[in-house]
């Protein structure tokens, strides 16, 4: 009876800590690319786990393609990266990259490993992302709210907050929509993240989140009828009519909106809007190393230095068609049984991608691997839901 309750209590132990992580990871309190006090806590979780468990790692045989995937395209980008570090004569930072990788590569197995363990994985990681948005809400206004610039809350920079909160919406829909029963709690979680991406003003992350919440509209199983659906809808367009025709003054003085909405009307004018701003003309200036790929970091290699902003193409340019088709044969594995809710979902994050890199994101990770996890069989979340 004691061994069973040392047992729930390191169970309990893992969630929390993973928890604590989720709750802690917007929150950054020193400088980018380097460990935040979440990236700690979440080594922290491996450790636990591993000693509860005395080491032993309960994967499927069946995860087993993830895995040597996963170490394949992980171990690829560190052997592009070191013969890069040689010929570029021992750039730190290049080698550096490839731990962001590694780390991510470990955290998607963790998760994998965690799914396969706790059945009510699903509902701990919902808990804490909606615990975590209502916090950076709280502390946002607490601290003085939106001034009409973009704003970075607890980040370093405003694409940092948009993009973290698109990944938001996209697990807090993703999660929901296996059988979390919590509308409330959804709503306005989802409203919450909605707000931190608006506030954010990062033009790739509001559009996608529109592509989102229609996939949300017609494709996720809301726990109403389809005729009061049908009639919330109905009143929804009646409300934003009327709000429109009487209340168009409020509206239009609203410091959010007109943000927003002087925001979206510079697509396409602002200088970084045009392919060479985001670093495209690199594939064609270093058309010759696409195969075999140019390394990641080392920036100064550019004209104008700095990183390439898009996730397929800094993967292109920096490893090549083989690191390309690498990625694109993970992402098929984790996602080859996913709903048409969750595939709207990664095409939102992918339409981000197309002027930003997000691929070192670890929610964007945790992301991949609650997919796969909640369209396996052996995994303890799907064996939960078909009793």
């Amino acid at each position: 009876m004691r061994d069973m309750s040392n047992k729930a209590q390191k169970r309990d132990l893992v969630l929390y800590l993973l928890g604590l992580y989720l709750v802690l990871k917007p929150f950054y309190f020193w400088r980018s690319a380097i460990p935040q006090v979440s990236d700690f806590i979440i080594i922290a979780m491996v450790v636990v786990y591993l000693f509860k468990n005395r080491f032993r790692v309960d994967f499927h045989r069946k995860s087993m393609k993830v895995l040597i995937l996963s170490f394949t395209f992980f171990i690829y980008i560190l052997t592009v990266n070191s013969l890069w570090n040689i010929i570029l004569f021992n750039r730190i930072d290049v080698i550096r990259i490839s731990f962001y990788y590694i780390y991510n590569c470990l955290v998607l197995l963790f998760i994998i490993i965690l799914g396969r363990a706790y059945a009510d994985l699903n509902a701990f990681v919902y808990r804490s992302i909606a615990f975590s948005v209502f916090l950076q809400v709280f502390f946002f206004f607490y601290l003085g709210g939106f001034s009409g610039s973009r704003a970075i809350a607890f980040f370093n920079n405003p694409n940092q907050l948009g993009y973290h909160g698109l990944l938001c919406c996209s697990l807090l829909i993703i999660l929901f929509n296996n059988k979390i029963n919590n509308s409330l709690t959804f709503v306005v979680s989802l409203l919450l993240s909605s707000l931190l991406i608006f506030v954010s003003l990062s033009k790739a992350a509001i559009i996608s989140l529109f592509f989102e919440l229609i996939g949300l509209l017609f494709l996720v199983r809301l726990r109403t009828k389809l005729k009061y659906r049908i009639l919330i809808i109905y009143f929804i367009i009646v409300f934003l009519i009327i709000f429109s025709f009487f209340l168009d003054e409020l509206l239009y003085n609203n410091l959010l909106f007109n943000s927003v909405f002087q925001r979206l009307s510079s697509i396409g004018v602002d200088e970084d809007d045009s392919l060479a701003g985001r670093g495209y003309n690199r594939l064609l200036e270093y058309s010759d190393y696409l195969f075999f790929g140019i390394g990641e970091g080392a920036y100064f290699r550019f004209t104008p230095p700095g990183e390439f902003h898009s996730t397929i193409g800094n993967i292109l340019l920096s490893y090549g068609f083989i690191g390309l088709l690498l990625f694109m044969i993970l992402i098929w594995s984790l996602f080859q049984h996913g709903k048409a809710i969750e595939i709207i979902c990664l095409i939102s994050i992918f339409a981000y991608g197309l002027t930003h890199n997000g691929i070192r994101n670890t929610f964007f990770w945790i992301l991949l691997a609650l997919v796969y996890v909640n369209n396996n069989p052996y995994s303890a979340n799907v064996r939960k839901m078909k009793i």
